[in-house]
């Protein structure tokens, strides 16, 4: 997904909080399936976020036409 910040969801809930606080905007939450995004979006809701979940993860993202890129910016897959 461009310009996401990748994040183990161990450190998400405490490093994401605080950020989604100060800036004041939502928080889009995907992962490769949508099962860990869940989690992680209750996580981040409980603390105090305004945290949405993609449904059906990057797969169905990238099923779905939109893009994906790797870690440098460039066309990615999804595996």
């Amino acid at each position: 997904m461009p310009g996401a910040l990748l994040l183990p969801l161990s450190r998400l809930a405490a490093a994401c909080r605080c950020r989604a606080r100060r800036k004041r905007r939502p928080l889009v939450v995907i992962c490769r399936s949508g099962r860990r995004s869940q989690q992680a979006v209750d996580l981040l809701t409980r603390g105090g976020a305004d945290a949405v979940d993609v449904v059906g993860g990057i797969q169905e993202w990238a099923l779905s036409a939109l893009p994906v890129v790797n870690a440098q910016g460039l066309p990615g897959t999804v595996a």
